[in-house]
């Protein structure tokens, strides 16, 4: 199943303004869990030098920076730098830059809810934990894009056995390309991020 979304054309947006979170999340797809599961693509908007703390989510999930700045952890966010993070694998904290912070939030299932540490630490699966990082990659300039004489795949990520990859494609304008696969994926988002240019 394909699915597509843009700002433009959000299903909804949510400000937050609590003791852990301070910020605004723009759904741009989002599904009904309960008639059908499908999935959830949303941009993350952290207010400046706000912290993010540790927690987790029931889904796998990947987050993609597209602007601003920060740091997860140990690791410095720019971007366009990749995130993954298996279900119930705890990540965090987040701490939005100067400029503030904003990611992509891929899932391919749709599931609400966090849930934060140490609090929730008994309620977490012992189910294999897994993150992975990438970048950050530099983004194309709008020139440099409207120039692209054919499209390019960059590996992201390495696939693995166990079905995970990540890719980053280029394209120019009227371009298109098949994706890159991956034979153990267990589901598979393709995003264009167009610019326009006056």
């Amino acid at each position: 199943m394909l699915r597509t979304g843009s700002l433009e054309q959000r299903v909804s947006h949510k400000v937050f303004a609590d003791e852990k979170f301070h910020g605004l999340a723009e759904y741009m797809i989002e599904s009904d869990e309960a008639a059908c599961p499908g999935p959830l693509a949303l941009l993350v908007t952290q207010d400046a030098g706000w912290t993010l703390p540790v927690h987790y989510h029931r889904q796998e999930q990947f987050q993609v920076v597209v602007s601003g700045s920060g740091s997860l952890g140990q690791h410095r966010l720019a971007p366009l730098t990749v995130h993954y993070a298996s279900r119930d694998a705890a990540y965090g904290p987040i701490i939005a830059g100067q400029a503030g912070l904003q990611y992509l939030t891929l899932r391919a299932m749709t599931g609400g809810g966090v849930w934060y540490m140490p609090e929730s630490r008994a309620m977490m699966s012992r189910r294999p934990k897994r993150h992975a990082y990438a970048g950050p990659f530099l983004p194309s300039e709008a020139k440099s894009m409207i120039a692209r004489q054919e499209p390019a795949a960059q590996t992201a990520i390495e696939p693995d056995a166990t079905g995970l990859a990540a890719w980053l494609v280029r394209l120019g304008p009227g371009q298109s390309m098949r994706e890159p696969t991956h034979e153990r994926g267990g589901g598979r988002s393709s995003w264009s991020l167009l610019a326009r240019c006056a």
